[in-house]
């Protein structure tokens, strides 16, 4: 008798942290290039089996998912997001079916604008991150009490050149 081997639903929970303005900048571009996408196909009134609004949903996924992670909340949240809105029935007539393509375009633009907003929220934090790593990478490195008594708090105190300075000068004397 075979067990059957069963996968766990991702949490979805892994938040995001960026390394730097260039990546969340980068994201961001990428995003634009979709809503850019999104606004062609709605400029030229294109109906729901154009081609390109399946190679469209495509690239929102593949970019939510490069931008945010695998079992990152956005991805879980929009995993599955088609331009569309309403029910969906069984032989539903074709102008019912583009009106609800149609009536999607507003909600995939409010959905990417959303995660655009998420990544310009997460900026600050960048730079708090990096002034704390920084500093916990200082803490955990073993100076000569001489060079740590005239550099340690001017570094906790965020004046880094002055206290690469006074190291330097007290490694000398």
């Amino acid at each position: 008798m075979r067990k059957s081997v069963t996968q766990s639903e991702p949490t979805f929970t892994e938040i995001k942290r960026f390394e730097s303005d260039t990546e969340i900048d980068h994201a961001i571009e990428k995003l634009e290039r979709c809503q850019t996408l999104l606004r062609e196909l709605w400029d030229c009134q294109a109906t729901y089996d154009d081609p390109r609004k399946q190679t469209l949903v495509d690239r929102i996924h593949t970019t939510v998912l490069e931008i945010f992670g695998p079992n990152s909340p956005e991805y879980g949240r929009h995993r599955h997001h088609r331009i569309w809105h309403g029910g969906m029935f069984v032989n539903m007539p074709d102008e019912d079916i583009q009106a609800a393509f149609r009536a999607g375009f507003p909600h995939t633009t409010v959905m990417l604008k959303g995660l655009m907003d998420r990544l310009e929220e997460s900026r600050p934090n960048l730079h708090r991150d990096t002034a704390a790593r920084a500093r916990s990478t200082f803490d955990g490195l073993d100076l000569h009490p001489r060079i740590a008594a005239v550099c340690v708090d001017l570094y906790r105190d965020r004046h880094y050149k002055q206290a690469v300075l006074e190291a330097s000068i007290s490694l000398v004397n």
